[in-house]
């Protein structure tokens, strides 16, 4: 199992506004699904977290 405090990163988060996909820099495992967790507010439709 993987530690909240691994670096990972978000991939394929696509901007709606600027129709290309959005870059998110690598930040902590518990932060980043943080992220995904709350993408609803950010009009995100998907993404995958990776663990680097």
């Amino acid at each position: 199992m993987a530690s909240r405090n691994d670096e990972a990163r978000i991939l394929g988060v696509f901007d709606t506004v600027n129709k290309k996909e959005a870059a998110i820099d690598h930040r902590q495992l518990g932060q980043q699904i943080q992220i995904v967790a709350n993408a609803s507010m950010l009009d995100v439709r998907s993404a995958m977290i990776s663990k680097l």
